[in-house]
């Protein structure tokens, strides 16, 4: 494996670091425009592509002299003519525990339907993260996870997953075999809306927690409002359920500092922190 010549593409870098503290051989670097991967590979001074045209990415892969060709977080579907070639061998980095949570957003996906997480290094086939497994990691659910911390959580796993597969020289350690609970998961924006005419107060709070980075947000309607919330909790205490135990559900029963007190159908009570206000 040390005289391997190694090509990597994505937009994360965290796996791309563990390459360099391996001190492999990495001959090409892709990296998505405007990502993290460009930002740290500009302030590291190294060398690479900027993937813009997905037919002239292709070209340069087929052009390229690697061994092993690692993707992390590439978006883009590497055609089967080039992945069937015998002579290199194509692997992916994905965040979750294959094959469950395959698609774009299998870290809120994991907050959201409360699920073990991880990370999965496989050999890249024509389906999408369908794959032989060849290592992984798990990262157990638990509720003091939120996606931003299951984000950095992951990424470390990816890297030590990494690490695992190249120990075994990328051997397969078995096929994927989809389970009656495994899911798909690419967010839908119908997915940030709260619902306190059907949700459980469990529900609310998984879904304020997968939602809680970058430009999404969980989003909960009240009247002609609109709450963009970034943390939520069930409120038991006695004299305040006392206060607000004869008002109505679906409104907002108090509002102060950058928080508001609502109630579901089901009779719970919450407190949540809102991010931003705007007209409904």
């Amino acid at each position: 494996m040390k005289n391997k010549k190694f090509a990597f593409a994505g937009n994360r870098a965290f796996v791309l670091q563990r390459m360099r503290e391996l001190q492999l051989d990495i001959c090409e670097i892709w990296a998505v425009k405007g990502s993290y991967l460009e930002k740290y590979l500009d302030r590291e001074g190294l060398a690479y592509n900027i993937i813009e045209d997905k037919d002239c990415f292709f070209r340069e892969i087929e052009k390229a002299e690697f061994d092993f060709f690692v993707s992390n977080g590439l978006p883009i579907i590497i055609p089967e003519k080039i992945l069937g070639r015998e002579d290199r061998r194509f692997v992916n980095i994905h965040p979750s525990l294959l094959p469950d949570l395959r698609g774009k957003d299998p870290v809120p996906g994991a907050v959201l339907y409360q699920k073990d997480s991880g990370a999965t290094c496989h050999v890249m086939s024509a389906g999408i993260d369908s794959g032989d497994i060849i290592s992984q990691i798990e990262i157990p659910f638990s509720d003091d996870l939120d996606a931003g911390l299951l984000y950095q959580m992951s990424f470390r796993a990816e890297a030590d997953v990494f690490e695992a597969a190249f120990e075994r020289a990328f051997l397969p350690a078995g096929q994927q075999v989809l389970r009656d609970t495994d899911i798909y998961y690419s967010y839908k924006p119908a997915d940030l809306d709260i619902h306190l005419d059907r949700d459980a107060a469990e529900t609310i709070a998984a879904k304020v927690k997968a939602f809680s980075t970058g430009n999404k947000g969980a989003r909960l309607h009240v009247g002609d409002k609109t709450f963009i919330c970034c943390d939520m909790k069930i409120l038991n205490n006695p004299y305040v359920t006392e206060q607000f135990g004869e008002l109505r559900w679906g409104e907002i029963l108090l509002q102060y500092e950058n928080k508001i007190v609502v109630k579901n159908v089901f009779d719970e009570l919450m407190g949540i922190t809102v991010k931003m206000e705007g007209g409904g």
